[in-house]
């Protein structure tokens, strides 16, 4: 239901109308909260089609799994929709190669994870807010808060609204969390990532990751033999290859030399700068930040949007268990979540962080690296523990 009034007072306002904004609207309202979505707009998002997105998803099995407690699952199209079973990760230094094969059927679980479009879960989650008529969606730029001890005045350029809770999810460059004075720490890398979508490999869902001095390419299976291409390399050569496809075709089938033969890039190219962001805490009294707005991750290990999904379902889950006593923006029950959250969002931003570095010719531990993947390697049990601790996280 798309509002116009102004003046109202809901339990929740949910700031950002990505994915990550579009789930918690959805979980908090299936809490039985009332719910308002504020964003710039709320465009119709049509069912996917024709040609894959180069935007795409590796997603763990366990957000699949809330997701599907949402309702999601049953309105995302199957045959657009890829399993990775094996993961096939090498290294490069010197002269000395790193390899690591990771399995599903010899880890004993279905899958390691699935690969999907953005496009396919806003899609979904856009269809499951519409059928809900009792969740507020409002038009508008934050630009003011009011924060007291019981209550949260949120002002649009037409709208003033008052809520117990506000939810920041609005990205890297989030309005809730400079408005609530939240500090943060920006760190950009000197690298961007570039995706394109290209055909003509069996993958036989095994997704593939190289690291190679500066650049670190990942190929991620996607229907019909299509392979979806997250590249990240020095910011100037992912300009270039951008602005001229041709040759980023000519660099990768240099990269991929006789392993993945004739490639064919299906569409254009696109590329993003890469950056770390870490907030201080990512609460305050009746605010809670999730997704981008409180952590941006590099995008080596797939796991900026797993963090994100899972900061809403915890944060769900904490205002589902509060005391009765307590409303849902009780600074107590956003204590418990930002504990809940803070070891595995620091765990992950500190891993993928000395990852992207790790194998270039500077760092003085690229051997020591290369040397301890081919010994995890060779280890059935290492590689089974390492598969079930990353599932189970």
């Amino acid at each position: 239901m798309q509002m116009n009034s102004t003046d109202y007072a809901v339990d929740i306002v949910v700031v950002g109308n990505g994915v990550v904004g579009m789930a918690a609207t959805l979980a908090l309202a299936r809490c039985g909260l009332n719910v308002a979505q504020l964003a710039p707009h709320f465009p119709d998002i049509p069912k996917p089609q024709g040609d894959f997105n180069p935007r795409v998803y590796a997603m763990a099995p366990k957000v699949l799994s809330w997701l599907d407690t949402l309702g999601v699952g049953p309105l995302m199209d199957a045959a657009r929709q890829q399993f990775i079973t094996d993961m096939q990760i090498a290294s490069s230094f010197k002269e000395k190669q790193g390899k690591i094969h990771l399995s599903a059927y010899e880890a004993g679980v279905p899958q390691l994870a699935k690969v999907m479009e953005e496009c396919l879960l806003t899609h979904a989650l856009n269809t499951a807010i519409v059928m809900r008529p009792e969740i507020r969606r409002i038009e508008g730029s934050l630009s003011g808060l009011a924060i007291t001890d019981t209550a949260v005045s949120v002002r649009t350029e037409k709208h003033a609204l008052t809520c117990r809770l506000i939810v920041g999810a609005d990205g890297a460059n989030s309005v809730v969390r400079d408005l609530a004075g939240i500090a943060w720490h920006r760190q950009p890398y000197p690298q961007s990532a570039v995706i394109a979508n290209f055909k003509g490999h069996l993958h036989h869902g095994t997704a593939w990751q190289w690291f190679n001095g500066d650049t670190i390419l990942a190929l991620l299976p996607l229907p019909e033999n299509q392979l979806g291409m997250v590249w990240s390399m020095p910011t100037e050569k992912a300009i270039a290859v951008t602005e001229n496809p041709e040759l980023l075709d000519t660099l990768l089938a240099q990269q991929l030399s006789e392993s993945h033969p004739a490639l064919k890039r299906q569409g254009p190219a696109f590329c993003y700068p890469l950056q770390k962001l870490l907030v201080n805490s990512p609460i305050i009294n009746r605010v809670a930040l999730v997704g981008d707005a409180a952590h941006v991750v590099h995008p080596l290990a797939g796991q900026g949007l797993n963090l994100g999904l899972q900061d809403v379902e915890v944060l769900v889950d904490k205002i589902k268990q509060r005391e009765s006593y307590r409303d849902c923006g009780d600074f107590r029950i956003l204590s418990r979540y930002a504990r809940h959250r803070a070891e595995q969002v620091l765990v992950m931003s500190k891993l993928t962080d000395r990852l992207a570095t790790l194998f270039e010719p500077s760092s003085a531990l690229a051997g020591v690296a290369t040397r301890t993947m081919n010994l995890l390697g060779a280890s059935s049990v290492l590689k089974s523990w390492l598969i079930r601790a990353a599932l189970a996280s």
